[in-house]
């Protein structure tokens, strides 16, 4: 398992996976997709816990896609993120943008950390993914349309 062994673990698991397994059951029914987040600190925190879990749900889990966020690829270690991107491009459902410093979960301005913009952007796009792709700035909230300029300016460069 990603986090540890034993008992504990195991019922994690199973409350996991029968939750999940009766949300996506519910969601099939009303033709909603449904992604799952790894997140740093969770119970499931890498894509390689994402895919634990498409395991032991097995055909239950057919529907589950996969919501990226790739600053927390850079938290986790899970690297290089292109190639996180082009490993799980037929699973993603979501991709959260934002940059970080290896090794922290802290959501920073393009820029201020480690990400290779434009390189997760031109994985996304070789991909194929047309998705949403949404920036995912929360400590920079209280200043949003700044922000936003600036990301938005981050992005078209990172294309460019």
């Amino acid at each position: 398992a990603e986090r540890g062994e034993g008992a504990g673990v195991e019922v994690a698991w199973a409350r996991l996976t029968d939750g999940v397994a009766r949300l996506l059951a519910f969601a099939a029914e009303r033709n909603i997709s449904l992604g799952f987040e790894p997140e740093p600190g969770m119970f499931i925190s890498r894509p390689k816990g994402y895919a634990q879990l498409l395991e032991r749900l097995g055909n239950e889990g057919e529907g589950l896609g996969l919501t990226l966020d790739v600053g927390h690829c850079l938290c986790t270690g899970d690297l290089p993120v292109p190639d996180v991107v082009r490993e799980w491009a037929s699973r993603l459902i979501q991709v959260q943008l934002d940059d970080t410093r290896e090794g922290f979960h802290e959501h920073r301005m393009f820029g201020e950390g480690d990400l290779d913009l434009k390189g997760t952007l031109a994985s996304l796009e070789g991909a194929g993914y047309k998705g949403l792709a949404q920036v995912e700035l929360s400590r920079n909230s209280h200043n949003g349309p700044d922000a936003a300029k600036a990301a938005l300016q981050s992005l078209r460069e990172a294309r460019s």
